[in-house]
């Protein structure tokens, strides 16, 4: 995600000119993309745990 401002400068041209900052830096791209993966795999995994659990319970 972090290269797609470098590799296609027009990527993002059609989103609000308000996103302009997160989506035209690299680093913040990357760094945004990041975080939101990392929380949905681990809301992903930890769901899924429960129910295995929930399921050894019953």
């Amino acid at each position: 995600m972090g290269m797609v401002p470098v590799v296609a400068l027009k990527f993002f041209s059609q989103l609000p000119h308000a996103l302009e900052p997160i989506l035209h830096g690299g680093i913040l791209l990357a760094s945004v993309s990041a975080v939101i993966l990392n929380i949905v795999f681990n809301d992903v995994r930890k769901e899924r745990d429960a129910r295995r659990e929930a399921r050894s319970r019953a």
